[in-house]
């Protein structure tokens, strides 16, 4: 076999390896195959996918036979096969061309959108926010593309926009896995518009779930791929996304009809929540599934009688949430004592809890020194938390006790208020309107 035999089978080769990359590129196999069989039904020749793959590994067996050189007859026989395939490679070739051509145009025919979602991966607690991808395409069908980590990667479907100016996006999903979604947005022309508010109903195995979604235009030139983000799972990811949807997203109870439909951009929407029109104004976060209270109280520097009594308010407390609110919270009791190392001290195991929880508890005694639950109340307060601060008289200091002027974040009680029935009463409602979002459909 002749150098020059080598470098033409080689180049069939690379040719071949190149097209498919080709067509990875292009939206991969499912869509080069949905070419090809649209053009068999406008009579163009087809040809399969799948049997292009065999022509490669063919063309590499007759390579090793032609390089070994077992005898004249076997390496003539090879030959004949390995010119056999220069014209098919020619063709899968042009067919891959004119693919790759239908494709670019679809692209430069298309608009495509960045859809945030509220997002719970199944079996698992942890909240994250989901960033889908859909094509609008000229002709008004759309594709929208989920994140690996799914159960259905893919949907199709159609859009149209309502007398209101609403666009209703219906859609199937491609696969095994059969799921319906609408998506309904306010919208208006992009090139008025850089984000559009709405929500979302996806239908599967009999149960419905809805919510809240942000789309946004994507005019970038590089490739937007979908994913899914939070605290625990790809963290990097988060830091991507604007404060201003993480927050939107974070109060659960809004669909798009409690949204004023005059919020085209992040200025406006930013507005909008720093608004009197929700109820707590401060950043938000992206809670549990089950909404989650800390109650916190000192653990050193105090005398066993006086922890009794500590430990007494916080059972009452505690009990009295559980019975009214039985099975809908996660209350956890974070009374921590001073971190010796520098690194539990500015992310003591607490941290974590108080970071994603929506109520924050303190049960405050006399002590003999400054308890750790004051820095934990710190925490609290740098996340944002709904905080009730349950105290002794001349416990805390005149400044924190100021705090209680910012009504829609403190509560403060004294403990001999909490024999009041009416203070019981306070507390729960404070609860129950802070958690409404997440358990509307339980709470009555």
């Amino acid at each position: 076999m002749d150098e020059k035999e080598k470098e033409e089978i080689q180049l069939l080769i690379d040719t071949l390896n190149k097209l498919f990359y080709d067509i990875k590129s292009n939206g991969g196999p499912p869509e080069f195959k949905k070419f090809v069989s649209q053009k068999k039904r406008t009579g163009d020749v087809g040809l399969s996918y799948n049997n292009v793959r065999l022509w490669l590994n063919t063309l590499i067996d007759l390579k090793k036979d032609l390089e070994e050189e077992k005898s004249s007859a076997l390496v003539n026989l090879a030959k004949e096969k390995f010119k056999k395939y220069i014209p098919k490679v020619e063709f899968f070739k042009s067919k891959v061309q004119h693919f790759i051509e239908e494709k670019t145009a679809q692209i430069d025919d298309q608009r495509v959108f960045t859809i945030y979602t509220y997002h719970e991966v199944k079996r698992t607690k942890e909240p994250l926010l989901q960033l889908g991808v859909l094509f609008l395409h000229r002709d008004d069908t759309v594709d929208y593309y989920n994140p690996i980590e799914a159960p259905v990667k893919k949907f199709s479907g159609t859009f149209k926009i309502t007398k209101g100016n609403i666009a209703i996006v219906d859609l199937d999903s491609i696969g095994n896995v059969d799921v319906k979604m609408q998506m309904q947005i306010y919208y208006r022309e992009e090139n008025l518009a850089d984000l559009f508010l709405g929500s979302y109903m996806t239908y599967h195995n009999d149960r419905i779930v809805r919510g809240s979604l942000v789309a946004t235009q994507f005019t970038n030139e590089k490739k937007v791929e979908s994913f899914l983000t939070g605290y625990n799972s790809n963290k990097a990811k988060l830091a991507q996304i604007s404060p201003v949807i993480l927050e939107f997203l974070s109060i659960r109870k809004y669909s798009y009809k409690r949204v004023p439909d005059e919020i085209y951009s992040i200025a406006a929407l930013e507005k909008f929540l720093s608004s009197d029109f929700h109820e707590n104004p401060e950043k938000r976060f992206i809670e549990g599934e089950k909404p989650s209270i800390i109650i916190a109280s000192p653990n050193s520097s105090i005398s066993s009688e006086v922890f009794s009594k500590n430990q007494s308010i916080i059972d009452k407390v505690k009990n009295s949430i559980e019975a009214r609110f039985p099975g809908k919270l996660e209350i956890y009791i974070k009374s921590e004592q001073m971190p010796l190392d520098y690194k539990d001290a500015i992310a003591p195991p607490s941290l974590k809890y108080i970071q994603r929880t929506r109520i924050f508890f303190l049960v405050y005694t006399s002590t003999s020194k400054a308890s750790f639950s004051l820095v934990q109340l710190g925490w609290a307060m740098a996340y944002c938390k709904q905080i009730v601060i349950i105290y002794q008289k001349d416990s805390l200091s005149d400044n924190i006790l100021r705090l209680d002027t910012f009504k829609n974040l403190f509560t403060f009680y004294q403990i001999g208020d909490l024999q009041k029935e009416e203070t019981e009463k306070q507390i729960l409602g404070i609860i129950r309107r802070t958690i409404i979002g997440s358990l509307k459909e339980y709470l009555k």
